[in-house]
């Protein structure tokens, strides 16, 4: 480990709050124990939060010297900060879909390119049933509309009646794009011009509500590139696989959603816990992505948090967080049409 910096300012924060936990007669007697409390705090501050737990476990000196709750921000304080940060960066990456580019055409597609691109994440089983895939794309259409309009996203059935109106108008037409896009090519039997040109009929009943003007489609001619953009070859659906089922791959160690009923929601009931306990972030309701942990201790450790009322000690707390991380969730995203390779960087370059 390189020199610290005596100008930092975790350094002055140590040298203030060292002497809070002196030498004990129960102190080290190793070399180690011979160096200031302030070196100590400082290397406790590098390394991992599980090497800290074992440091604690040495003596009573070093115990006192972590438990002191002035010294908690020094011992744990940067790995919680590492570990937040990385989580919410991987938040970002999994849902932070397009909200305004503009095509070659000058069409603004943001919408639907943030659709495919989710489309390609998750995957739309439509033959296991239109009802819960539905519901799917409408927590994503959902979000994507809040965004559009920097409303904070909210609660399910917090939104004001006005609000549920417009959003639901968005959420009927997004579910018409993907219906009236399956239905002209899913078919491996070509489909004729005349099914197309129904498929368009039945969209252009959106035309007139707000849901267009939402995306950014406001004359005619628009409509129509809308149109090629959705049904043709090269469209912005190209290369998108809706139909086909895969086998999810299994990630070792997620964290279970025990409560029963739509996996979105009892996501969002125990990451909503787990914020309060760890302070994790918040994942969007379209994000087809999960939070697991590494080990099987961690494993343990969370179901016990989860079923106790006992805060969670700062040490705990940031070995948890360094355990955790964000992937595709084969709970929520089981049997659906997602290629089990997809990453989020192959599925962004993709729709580029």
């Amino acid at each position: 480990m390189s020199n610290p910096n005596p100008s930092s300012a975790l350094d002055a924060d140590i040298s203030t709050h060292h002497s809070r936990a002196p030498h004990t007669q129960d102190a080290p007697t190793s070399h180690i124990a011979k160096l200031p409390p302030e070196l100590h705090l400082r290397i406790l501050a590098e390394v991992p939060a599980r090497d800290v737990q074992k440091c604690r476990r040495l003596d009573r000196y070093f115990q006192s010297l972590i438990d002191d709750k002035p010294n908690h921000r020094l011992c744990t304080g940067p790995s919680v900060s590492r570990s937040l940060k990385r989580l919410r960066e991987q938040v970002v990456e999994f849902s932070d879909f397009p909200l305004d580019p503009i095509n070659e055409n000058g069409l603004p597609t943001g919408f639907l390119t943030a659709l495919a691109r989710f489309i390609n994440f998750h995957g739309i089983p439509l033959a296991a049933g239109e009802e819960v895939h539905g519901n799917t794309i409408a927590f994503f259409a959902l979000h994507w509309y809040h965004q559009w309009h920097k409303i904070p996203d909210p609660e399910p059935r917090t939104s004001s009646p006005e609000q549920a109106s417009m959003a639901a108008d968005f959420i009927a037409f997004a579910w018409n794009i993907v219906l009236q896009h399956v239905r002209v090519h899913a078919s491996s039997t070509p489909r004729s011009q005349e099914d197309i040109l129904e498929a368009v009929a039945i969209l252009a009943g959106s035309f007139m509500d707000g849901a267009m003007e939402t995306i950014g489609i406001r004359t005619e001619k628009q409509f129509g590139d809308l149109m090629g953009e959705i049904f043709l070859p090269s469209g912005v659906f190209s290369g998108v696989t809706f139909h086909e089922q895969y086998t999810p791959k299994q990630i070792e160690h997620c964290l279970l959603y025990t409560l029963p009923g739509h996996k979105l929601i009892s996501r969002a009931h125990v990451l909503r816990r787990l914020n309060r306990m760890l302070d994790i972030p918040f994942l969007p309701w379209c994000t087809p992505a999960g939070l697991f942990v590494a080990s099987e201790w961690a494993v343990e450790e969370v179901k016990n948090l989860l079923g106790s009322r006992e805060p969670c000690g700062h040490v705990k707390k940031a070995a948890l967080l360094e355990d955790m991380f964000l992937d595709w969730d084969p709970q929520i995203g089981e049997a659906t049409t997602r290629s089990p390779d997809v990453t989020a960087e192959s599925a962004a370059a993709s729709n580029d």
